[in-house]
């Protein structure tokens, strides 16, 4: 009578573990928070997540925009790896490459953005007509001194190729 009494409170408990066995996840859910380089969150970022491997590779990346907390969630992802881009405006775009999602609710990835960076240049120079009329500009630095007057030839033809040559 107790063998039959044990033997009935085992199957039951195996009977009654299969239906917990069989709601067992086998999807994951990744947790992308996504931050600057203070460490505040970025709210509106968008992040893409796409598969890295052969089984993954058929979830194509949708961009999905942050929360308030700076989280984006994407559910039902088969597991293995996937690639994450995150991009901002004014942020550099982010990117992790091969990240391993697991079956279940406890991948968390945790993305930090760099500033992007500026290249700007400004040309400074004056207008080339101002320029030209400047009596303080080099044009007109070259003074003769007397002898040098003296020396020019008399003929206009000659001086006016002496002129043009200086």
């Amino acid at each position: 009578m107790r063998i039959a009494i044990v033997l009935l409170l085992l199957m039951s408990a195996g009977a009654s573990s299969a239906p917990v066995w069989a709601q067992t996840s086998r999807t994951g859910q990744l947790r992308v928070v996504v931050f600057d380089p203070s460490g505040a969150v970025i709210p509106g970022a968008l992040v893409r997540v796409s598969g890295a491997e052969e089984r993954t590779r058929a979830v194509l990346g949708a961009d999905l925009p942050t929360d308030a907390q700076g989280v984006a969630l994407i559910d039902g992802l088969t597991p293995g790896r996937y690639d994450i881009e995150v991009t901002f405006p004014g942020f550099e775009t982010a990117a992790a490459t091969g990240v391993r999602v697991r079956a279940g609710d406890g991948n968390r990835r945790e993305i930090t953005m760099a500033i992007e960076k500026v290249d700007e240049s400004v040309a400074v120079g004056r207008d080339p007509a101002a320029a030209a009329a400047d009596p303080n500009s080099g044009r007109f630095d070259t003074v003769l001194s007397k002898d040098q007057i003296d020396a020019l030839p008399d003929d206009p033809d000659e001086m006016q190729k002496v002129l043009e040559d200086m």
